[in-house]
């Protein structure tokens, strides 16, 4: 696809990137119930090659991104290796609930390993909060219960997100304000700076946040913005950041 072509508001690879590079931070920030019950030390694996093959054919919605995880529990004599299912959603869908009922299955059947599923919520609609999906008969009934964090919610958590030492709070905090700038070019410019800073402030190691100073996908296509950055260039780091794409779309 011509990148110049790509839809303002598509998120997804930038997501992708975000989920990959920061997954444990990801975890301790929005899940962190499901987070201390894991065993870190043995680490994780991505699966979406093996996603993709057993979920390609679903006849199901679009969000911004997904991602399966390989991960080994804290084991006290249950099974240690489990299945993390991430769904990020960036707007009401239907059949959502129903997706996540699918692919949970799906990813059971292919491994016959135990699978958690979460939804990231990147939606403005805070009465929109699916959490479940299942349909009974007779005495038949099956029905699936997922984790879900809303981003908007912490809307009103700002000074808590500018304290937090895990480095995925700036990713909640560039999409609540691409949520709240969108067409105000201005107060988009103002924002991405502030964000920009507030990163390098924080004295984040480079290792830690070189995955989200990169993005290859996007980075011409940030540059030929109509709308000078400014000031930007000061910065010592690389302006192509998937962590404020979101803000860096007009």
């Amino acid at each position: 696809m011509d990148i110049a072509k790509k839809p303002r508001n598509d998120f997804d690879s930038p997501w992708k990137e975000i989920l990959e590079a920061l997954f444990r931070e990801m975890m301790d920030f929005l899940f962190p119930h499901i987070s201390e019950e894991i065993d870190w030390s043995r680490g994780y694996k991505s699966e979406d090659i093996e996603f993709q093959k057993i979920t390609g054919d679903a006849k199901t919605g679009r969000s911004y991104a997904d991602k399966l995880m390989r991960v080994y529990r804290k084991a006290d004599g249950q099974e240690a290796l489990i299945f993390i299912h991430i769904e990020v959603q960036g707007k009401k869908e239907e059949g959502f609930s129903e997706r996540m009922f699918i692919y949970n299955y799906r990813i059971y059947d292919r491994f016959r390993k135990p699978v958690i599923s979460i939804a990231i919520l990147a939606d403005e609609n805070k009465d929109w909060r699916p959490d479940e999906f299942g349909y009974g008969l007779r005495d038949n009934s099956i029905s699936l219960k997922f984790s879900v964090v809303k981003l908007v919610d912490f809307a009103d958590k700002w000074e808590e997100l500018e304290k937090s030492e895990n480095i995925f709070s700036l990713c909640v905090m560039a999409q609540l304000k691409a949520m709240e700038t969108k067409r105000v070019n201005e107060q988009r410019r103002r924002w991405k700076m502030y964000l920009l800073r507030l990163m390098l402030q924080k004295g984040y190691k480079r290792e830690e946040v070189f995955h989200l100073l990169q993005s290859l996908l996007y980075h011409h296509y940030i540059l030929i913005r109509p709308y000078p950055l400014r000031g930007i260039y000061r910065l010592s780091y690389p302006l192509s950041c998937p962590l404020l794409l979101p803000l860096l779309q007009y």
